[in-house]
């Protein structure tokens, strides 16, 4: 089980709370991968904490859907699910064109010229990491510049369930590819103030970004299930 080393919790602290952030963190956004055990034990003593809180955590997460605990067997990380996934694309596609719309009238040169800078460096990027985080970081720019905080937080929600599917996809070249092609549309609609391409650009990418996860979900994972709604 690879975990990040060197990081032991500062002395009051609710270790519960802290425990479930970190592994949260590492589910969500790495090194743990779907189906890999999570051994309380090693979490404990990296953490530098009695395994209670660890184990506490540990059933939040599988509250949450994150770990699935079995009676008798070890804890893992939960596999990817898709059911829910084709919901959260079509309904984060309507409320990023929502934003992508407002935000073309309000965005200044500072932030554009901040979402060029991104989307030069997406240009060929390899590291799959820095890659999926500067896709989130792009689209981050013109939800604030959309000013509506309600709309933010949803998004937000949906990133966050999105975030370990969108991981593992991102290995794929092609896929980071054809990521950095469409957000150079969205950039030239948020360039040139134009609210309904701006809209239809956000719109077209959260919609391909699906069909590409439909399309790569078999070939790239060897291990799907027979219903193709969840993978190891």
């Amino acid at each position: 089980m690879p975990l990040p080393g060197g990081d032991k919790l500062p002395i009051r602290v609710n270790a519960q709370d802290i425990a479930y952030e970190r592994l949260k963190d590492w589910i969500v956004n790495g090194p743990l991968e779907p189906g890999e055990n999570v051994r309380d034990t090693d979490v404990a003593e990296m953490l530098g904490v009695s395994r209670t809180p660890v184990r506490e955590a540990l059933i939040r997460l599988s509250q949450e859907g994150l770990v699935e605990i079995a009676r008798g067997r070890s804890t893992r990380v939960a596999d990817l699910q898709f059911d829910r996934a084709v919901h959260l694309y079509d309904l984060g596609g309507v409320l990023d064109a929502h934003a992508a719309e407002i935000a073309a009238t309000t965005l200044g040169e500072p932030e554009l010229a901040s979402l060029r800078a991104m989307v030069d460096e997406m240009d060929g990027q390899q590291d799959v990491a820095r890659a999926q985080e500067l896709d989130e970081q792009f689209h981050d720019v013109y939800y604030l510049a959309a000013g509506n905080p309600v709309l933010i937080g949803y998004l937000e929600q949906l990133k966050l369930e999105l975030r370990r599917i969108e991981r593992a996809a991102f290995r794929d070249e092609q896929i980071r590819k054809e990521a950095y092609e469409e957000h150079l549309l969205i950039l030239a609609a948020l360039e040139s103030h134009n609210p309904t391409a701006a809209r239809e650009a956000a719109l077209t990418n959260w919609r391909n970004s699906w069909s590409r996860i439909k399309a790569w979900i078999e070939p790239h994972t060897g291990a799907v299930h027979p219903n193709h709604n969840r993978i190891a």
